[in-house]
């Protein structure tokens, strides 16, 4: 069985930066890729739906938690999904 490619750093970072804009119902403009994820004021059903999309669109098993207490930015975030091994 074939396993799926590694997705895409830059693809993941403009994903996550979306979903996060789309769940604070802010512009894309307004989210900072580089700041911690605390900062976003997530709750823990955008952090689901996130986590369950994300898995969807890129075949990576996430944990909802990451996005609750994250201290990570979302390019930190992007980087450790891209080391995740695909499901």
């Amino acid at each position: 069985m074939q396993t799926p490619p590694k997705p895409d750093r830059d693809e993941v970072v403009h994903w996550l930066h979306l979903h996060v804009a789309t769940a604070l119902s802010e512009s894309s403009e307004a989210v900072d890729v580089n700041v911690p994820l605390t900062k976003f004021d997530l709750d823990s059903v955008d952090s689901v739906m996130m986590a369950v999309d994300l898995e969807k669109r890129f075949s990576v098993p996430v944990h909802p938690e990451l996005f609750l207490n994250a201290d990570k930015s979302l390019v930190e975030v992007a980087d450790l999904i891209c080391k995740t091994p695909a499901a």
